[in-house]
This record gives structure tokens, C-alpha cells and sequence, in this order.
């Protein structure tokens, strides 16, 4: 809070060095005004057209009367443009310059079109492509609320291949009940298909999510879904099953450290989640427990080692004796272990159709070569600093 602190640091002239040294010692001297503590003020938001005033401020972790922890309001910078309403965030102080020990915040906005269509292709192994088209508003009442709508639809090639299609509506709620939990509604439809196996499912979930702290998050949920399955027999007939409902409540927990979440270099990922389907809630009886962690360090300024730990149980209890196929657990593809087609590894039947596992262990270990930062000299003999979160401070070729 002594945002009008004034810290100037000086290297002392009285030291020497011994006449037979090629190192110099020198003692650093660290001056500090403190001056008063400030406080927290009213805070004012300029420029908006569509968004209401209160998903900024309550972006702002401070409150009337807290400290004025420039820090935080540095970090609520890039809370603001995460909401993906604006092009533009700049905080001002327009009280900092007076004698009042209370600042007030005034924040700059300029919104844009936020509105968005995301169209996507790509391939999952040489085997498998994928098309995904989605329609997104993440401000629909001027409050934040999202509704995502689309589809994606994945093909698996060669004679063992089929189709995957699953439509989708997402709504999200940010602040549920004026509160940190995210709240979010969603339907889903699924159609996939193979050979020998043709699978249907139809499925309504709600959530609520919340941040811990910076890098913990926990999720709350339920889902209720009916699927049917058509599997193929020796002779070239059909087995099909009644539609089947599935009822199930679940949580998980996962901390995040990856720097940069796109492309990391740097820190952890790990999650745990549980699932209970059945019992007083209706439908099969079943639990499944999850977990994993994702390990990313940098070895050398252009080396970086992953790897990755991930396993899982699933069984069923009371009266169910079977867990359904798309609850079970597969090997084989892209996504899993790349080399091997869909869901080849593990059990089959008479017919060689994947059956799925109940217990699931995976271990991987990767490298990848990043290229180093360059740093460019200035004209004052500095060199030109890229500052990242977890990383040393480095200055080099300094000239007095």
C-alpha cells in the first residue's frame, strides 16, 4: 500500500579489490522512503457500451477501505481481458498525485465485437480427421453469460474406421448467485460408429466451478444421460440394446502451473476426479476414480522434458454387474498411444471389437527443443530483458 515509495539503490565507492583478483566485490546500498500508506477508493469504469459496470469492478480484488495493492490491480488487468469483452484495459489514479491517503480507480475499456464463430480442422493420427464448427456469445445478457453452441465431427479411416458426431450447447454463468462459483448448463447428443458397433447418447450436466486460489480449481457436478447400443454378430446380424439411463454426480480438483498454458516450458498440471453413478441417484451402478499429472521443465535454454502420469479405475457395485462402453477405459490413437489405430490396445471380443478396460495406468515421457530468446543490446550497454513468472532476473554486459 506505500504506493508512493521512493527506493533508490547505490553501489558503494569505498570498497576495493585485492590487487591478484579478477572479481570485484562491491557493497549495495538500499535506500527507501516510505512515506503513508494508501487505501482503496471508489473505483469509476469509462467506455462502456454494452457491458455492465459490474463485471469489471468485481474483476478488481479489492474492496472500499483495502490497501492499495498495486500487484493485485496489475493481475486484475489480465483478469479484465481474459473475459474476452475488450481490446483495451488501462487502470489510471487520478488521486495518486494528491495528499489524500484514499485512491480512487478509474478504469479505461474499449470494448469490441465479441461475437465469434470458431471453424476448425485438422487430424487426429494419419488415421483419423476432425471438423469442428462453433458459434459463440460470451455477453448475451450484458452480464458475462456465455452460450456456446456447434459441433465437431471426427472421421477414423480404413477398414476398421467410422464416425464420431456430437452437437452441443454450453450455457455458462460466471457469478452464480452473485458469488466466484461459475455455473454452467449443458446438452449434448452423440453418434458414434464403427463396423461393429453403433453407439447413441443423449446427455444434460450442470456444474458449478470455482477458483481456490491462483492456480486451484475445484468443480461440483451431475449429469444424466440414456445411450443405446447396437453391436454387430459373427453371423452379420445385430444386438441391440434397450435405451439405458446413467445418473451420476462427480468432483475434481486440479492445480495449474504451466507457463505458457499454450506452449509450456515450465511447471505442473494435476488433477484427481471422482464419479459416482447410480445408487439413490437412478440408473447403473458404478464409480470411477481419475487421476493425472503433467510434469514440464526446462533442462537447458533450448531443452524441455515432459512427461506425463495417468491412470484410472472404474467398477461397478450393488446390482449392476457391467460398466457401460463409453465409461470404460481405451488404449490406441493419437490421444493415448500414438503408433497403435483407435482403441487397438486392450480387450476384445469373438468379433475384435474393442470391449474397454477397468483399470487404466499410462506413463510418457517427451522432449522438445524451443528456441532460445534473443536479447538485443541498447545503446546504454543494457541488455534487453524478457521477464517470465518463475524465471531469474539476467543481467548481462553491464557497463558502469
Amino acid at each position: 500500500g506505500y504506493a508512493r515509495a521512493r527506493v533508490n539503490v547505490y553501489a558503494s565507492s569505498g570498497d576495493t579489490a585485492a590487487a591478484d583478483s579478477g572479481r570485484v566485490l562491491r557493497t549495495v546500498e538500499c535506500h527507501v522512503e516510505e512515506g503513508s500508506r494508501l487505501y482503496m477508493g471508489d473505483v469509476e469504469v469509462k467506455g462502456l457500451r454494452t457491458v455492465r459496470e459490474q463485471v469489471v469492478v468485481r474483476e478488481i480484488p479489492l474492496a472500499l477501505g483495502d490497501s492499495l495493492n498495486m500487484v493485485l490491480l496489475r493481475e486484475s488487468v489480465g483478469d479484465i481481458y481474459s473475459l474476452g469483452l475488450f481490446r483495451d484495459v488501462r487502470l489510471q489514479y487520478p488521486g495518486l498525485s494528491e495528499e489524500s491517503d484514499t485512491v480512487d480507480i478509474r478504469v479505461m475499456v474499449t470494448e469490441k465485437d465479441y461475437r465469434r464463430v470458431d471453424l476448425g480442422t485438422g487430424y487426429l493420427s494419419p488415421y483419423a480427421v476432425l471438423g469442428s464448427a462453433y458459434w459463440e456469445h460470451p455477453n448475451i445478457w450484458g452480464n458475462n453469460q456465455r452460450l456456446r453452441i456447434g459441433a465437431t465431427y471426427k472421421r477414423y479411416l480404413g477398414e476398421d474406421g467410422g464416425d464420431v458426431f456430437e452437437p452441443e450447447m454450453t450455457y455458462t454463468e460466471p457469478w452464480f448467485l452473485s458469488t466466484r462459483w461459475e455455473w454452467n448448463l449443458g446438452l449434448s447428443y452423440t453418434y458414434f460408429q464403427l463396423p461393429s458397433l453403433e453407439e447413441r447418447s443423449l446427455e444434460a450436466s450442470t456444474g458449478l466451478q470455482r477458483e481456490l486460489a491462483r492456480d486451484l480449481t475445484l468443480g461440483l457436478g451431475y449429469s444424466l444421460d440414456r445411450d443405446r447400443i447396437r453391436a454387430g454378430l459373427e453371423d452379420g446380424g445385430y444386438e441391440e440394446t434397450d435405451w439405458t439411463t446413467s445418473s451420476r454426480v462427480w468432483t475434481q480438483l486440479a492445480h495449474d502451473t504451466r507457463d505458457p498454458l499454450l506452449d509450456p516450458v515450465r511447471g505442473h498440471y494435476v488433477s484427481g476426479r471422482a464419479e459416482l453413478s447410480g445408487g439413490p441417484l437412478g440408473g447403473r451402478d458404478f464409480y470411477k476414480l481419475e487421476g493425472e499429472a503433467r510434469v514440464m521443465r526446462t533442462m537447458t535454454r533450448s531443452l524441455v522434458l515432459a512427461w506425463r502420469l495417468k491412470g484410472g479405475t472404474v467398477f461397478p457395485f450393488g446390482e449392476s454387474s457391467i460398466v457401460p462402453p463409453k465409461d470404460r477405459f481405451y488404449l490406441g490413437g493419437s490421444s493415448t498411444v500414438r503408433g497403435y489405430g483407435f482403441r487397438d490396445i486392450g480387450p476384445e471380443d469373438e468379433e475384435g471389437n474393442p470391449l474397454g478396460g477397468h483399470l487404466d495406468f499410462r506413463f510418457s515421457v517427451d522432449q522438445g527443443v524451443r528456441e532460445p530468446r534473443q536479447r538485443k543490446p541498447l545503446e546504454s550497454g543494457l541488455t534487453a530483458l524478457v521477464v517470465t513468472r518463475g524465471e531469474p532476473l539476467l543481467i548481462r554486459d553491464f557497463e558502469e
